[in-house]
């Protein structure tokens, strides 16, 4: 079988198995260049209720856009999805925390500049212990995100 071309970008994709009701976005900061961040979030489940709640706990939180209606910090985004629509939210700047919960299992991508590179892991699915190595020859920046107190070791 042939690898299907669907453009210059590419993605890791989880299995549906793993897809849950309730995800986190924290911390994702446009460093170096402040670009845009997209959200997109999409289920294979109809009549899916999604509710994007906009952290207040850090001066940082940017405004969302979303079906050209802008939130702000405090302020509760909600939409029903039927199977394989997608709900697409857009801001700039930082974003310290965003939760995300529905009534059925979703998947939930983010990226910059209009790409979303990256899935997120449902909060059930969050581990306790991590591994990893230098990136590069100057300072990394690694997140973690997990429910847990953190040790962390550096050679």
């Amino acid at each position: 079988m042939e690898p299907v071309q669907c453009g210059g970008r590419s993605t890791q994709i989880l299995p549906t198995s793993v897809l849950d009701r309730h995800y986190i976005l924290q911390s994702v900061t446009n460093y170096p260049t402040k670009a845009n961040t997209t959200i997109g979030i999409t289920t294979s489940k109809d009549h899916t209720d999604v509710l994007v709640n906009l952290s207040t706990g850090n001066n940082n939180v940017s405004t969302i856009s979303f079906d050209n209606l802008t939130y702000h910090a405090g302020e509760i985004i909600h939409d029903q999805l039927d199977s394989f629509q997608i709900m697409w939210l857009k801001c700039q700047s930082e974003i310290f925390r965003i939760d995300i919960k529905s009534s059925d299992p979703i998947a939930v991508f983010y990226g910059q500049d209009g790409g979303v590179g990256r899935q997120l892991l449902p909060v059930s699915r969050w581990g306790k212990h991590f591994i990893s190595f230098p990136i590069s020859e100057t300072a990394d920046t690694i997140q973690i995100t997990g429910n847990t107190q953190l040790h962390y070791y550096c050679t």
